[in-house]
Formats: structure tokens, sequence, C-alpha cells
């Protein structure tokens, strides 16, 4: 049998137990990291004509502790502004053609002890027709989805 000291680790429950010579004390739960139930997209092509992009995201924790979110930005510049409520992130990219560009962003979820990341790439080019075509779809899809 077991011995006094002995630890065991229940895979089930995701704790710890030492044999107390009486029986198994639980004395510790691991913490798991959070996992995307709603991730960012890789890639994000930011409009033209200066409208926002919103991202929302959600993680959920297998130990039941509460998410917070947050990113990290390289390359933005001038390129564009982000905000962020919670778990949603509003990125406005400017509609000066000087600040063109193609910056990342860095999402991330955590328990307070692990963290999850996902890293996306934003383009914006203001001014250009390629720009302008998305534009016009995204307006299309935005009017028939309404109709």
């Amino acid at each position: 049998g077991p011995s006094v000291g002995d630890q065991a680790f229940n895979q089930d429950n995701n704790k710890i137990y030492v044999w107390n010579g009486n029986g198994w004390f639980s004395v510790a739960t691991v913490n798991q990291t959070p996992t995307w139930v709603t991730e960012p997209e890789g890639t994000y092509i930011l409009l033209s004509n200066g409208v926002a992009t919103s991202i929302t995201l959600e993680a959920t924790d297998p130990d039941g502790f509460p998410i917070t979110y947050a990113y990290s930005a390289s390359g933005l510049g001038n390129i564009a502004t982000i905000s962020q409520s919670n778990a949603t992130f509003t990125v406005t990219p400017s509609t000066n053609t000087a600040n063109s560009g193609v910056f990342t962003v860095t999402f991330t979820a955590t328990d307070g002890v692990n963290q999850l990341s996902k890293t996306s790439s934003f383009s914006s080019n203001v001014g250009s027709d390629m720009a302008r075509s998305l534009q016009s779809i995204h307006t299309y899809y935005q009017f028939i989805s309404q109709t």
C-alpha cells in the first residue's frame, strides 16, 4: 500500500493528492490553460475609409477561472488605433494615405496563471483600388444581409 507522503495525480479532476496514513488528502489543483471558443483571424484587411473593424473574442477556462483579455501591437505607428472593451477590440484605420501599412496584434486571454495567445496581421492601404473594392463588397454584403 501507499506510504505516508506518497503523491498521486488524478487526471479526471486535475488534483494532486498526498497519502497521510489514513487516506488521500487533496493538496493542489493543476491549473489548465484557457482555450479559444472564438479566436482572432490570422489576417485582417482594414477598410480604407476609416470604418472600424470589431473583433470579439471568447475563451474558456477548464478550471472555471475568469478570463482577462489583452493585446499588444507591433509596427502599429499611425496606421490605426486600437481600443478595447473587455473581449471586444476595435481597430480603426487612419484615412491619411501616408499612414498605410502592415502591423501585427497579439491577442491574449489569461486565467491569471496561464495565457493563451494568437497573433493577427493587419493591413491598411488607404486609397488603394483593392481596399475600395473590398469596401464595396462589404457595403453590398451589409445591404443584402439586411434585406
